[in-house]
């Protein structure tokens, strides 16, 4: 047997084994921004870790450019309308092309109201599109497109115009 066509060059096990890294990182990425946004704190540095400067948001509810921006929506909207958020990530398809990715995330995400409006879970179910950029070895998200693919009644009841 001709073992040099079953074994593949070192060099090619070598960009195999960083395009494994670069997906751990792509995923790690993504798992940060949800415990950014789980952490109830607008200022939190996970923010910076896994969000680009000029990062763009678009959901149902609005559309929102910036990390500055960002933090505004969360602080202003976000933390009000909630009293806690829990987001679940699952079945990833990730597309990594150099320094640039495109990841595919299905969301399931609970909301819990403040008591003063009942105090009641709300579930959606989103897909997150993204775009990243890997720079100085750190995969941050670029462009995050959140598109919702069911709610449960009490999460339709919620109405999120003023992040618009």
């Amino acid at each position: 047997m001709d073992m040099s066509r079953v074994i593949p060059e070192d060099q090619h096990w070598a960009a195999r084994t960083q395009m494994l890294i670069d997906r751990q990182l792509i995923e790690r990425s993504t798992i940060l921004f949800g415990r950014a946004i789980d952490g109830r704190d607008a200022d939190t540095p996970l923010f910076d870790e896994c969000l680009t400067d000029d990062v763009e948001f678009s959901y149902p509810f609005g559309k929102w450019k910036g990390l500055t921006e960002h933090r505004r929506v969360y602080r202003t909207h976000v933390l009000k309308l909630f009293a806690a958020t829990q987001h679940f990530f699952s079945n990833a398809l990730i597309d990594i092309s150099g320094n640039s990715a495109v990841a595919q995330y299905y969301v399931t995400a609970v909301h819990k109201l403040p008591v003063a409006r009942g105090g009641e879970v709300a579930k959606l179910g989103l897909i997150y599109d993204q775009e990243l950029l890997k720079a100085s070895g750190h995969w941050k998200i670029k462009r995050q497109v959140g598109q919702f693919i069911w709610a449960d009644s009490t999460f339709e009841s919620i109405t999120l115009e003023a992040i618009s």
